[in-house]
């Protein structure tokens, strides 16, 4: 199965956020409800048939944020919880409009015997979750990686800013954080950022000061071109899908390609027309 932009696993990592969003939980909660996820489809599909079979969004949304508000200790109304986690799966765009009618027939919420029977079903999808996992609940976050690489290359604002954009895109639209460790990935998120962002002239001539960060970078601090490259395809891909979407241009001037692709050998500036 594949999971990157645009796939109903990427959907639901979008869904993941926004249950963040109207339940207010802290950011943290909601990035380890996204490497959970994705562990957990990761595993599902290694697993096969039998109770490794593919989850549902309905029931996987709601069970990686409870383990995730368990993990990082965060106060969760488990009735807030189904009830957002239902809305959304049901139109995924109902966080962003007026709340439904308290009065409307069926009511828009779960209630009385059908919440009781969601929550039990909750309890049972944590516990296959965890069998799943293995018990398994170490999150590896990314995030502080990235402020100590943005820190030791002395990173503009700007460019930090991009970086943290995009790895909460990548985190939510594929499977990177499941694949990759956190310092490559981090390297990666802010390699992508530094080609995005870098000035760029209209003549076609070589990209102003500051231009991208050269390749290779990540070296001095010790990670691998191999580790890196990788991570930077999956987060390329993710910024390629956004910019696409929204119809803008790439680094190329064609839409959906990242100009990002430098050739071996020492590491320099690489001209990015």
């Amino acid at each position: 199965m594949r999971h990157g932009p645009g796939t109903p696993a990427a959907t639901t990592g979008q869904l993941i956020r926004a249950v963040g969003d109207v339940l207010s939980l802290p950011h943290r909660t909601v990035v380890t409800a996204l490497y959970l996820y994705w562990r957990l489809q990761l595993a599902t599909e290694e697993e096969g048939a039998g109770e490794g079979a593919a989850w549902t969004q309905e029931r996987i949304l709601p069970t990686v944020v409870f383990l995730a508000a368990k993990v990082e200790e965060t106060c969760l109304v488990t009735n807030d919880l189904l009830n957002v986690a239902s809305l959304l799966c049901a139109s995924p765009s109902a966080y962003q409009r007026p709340p439904p009618d308290p009065l409307a027939t069926p009511p828009p919420a779960l209630v009385g015997g059908t919440y009781y029977a969601a929550k039990a079903l909750l309890v049972l999808d944590e516990q296959r979750a965890l069998r799943t996992l293995r018990f398994d609940l170490r999150v590896h976050h990314p995030h502080p990686h990235l402020l100590a690489l943005a820190g030791a290359r002395r990173a503009p604002r700007p460019l930090l800013a991009a970086a943290l954009c995009l790895l909460g895109d990548a985190l939510a639209g594929c499977a990177c954080a499941a694949r990759h460790r956190p310092g490559p990935l981090a390297s990666a998120a802010l390699h992508v950022a530094s080609v995005l962002i870098a000035p760029r002239r209209r003549d076609g001539g070589p990209p102003c000061e500051p231009g991208p960060l050269e390749h290779g970078w990540w070296r001095a601090l010790g990670l691998c071109d191999a580790q890196v490259e990788a991570a930077v395809d999956e987060v390329a891909g993710v910024a390629e899908a956004g910019l696409a979407g929204m119809g803008g241009e790439c680094m190329d001037g064609g839409p959906g390609q990242l100009n990002i692709a430098v050739p071996d050998g020492p590491p320099a500036i690489e001209p990015h027309s």
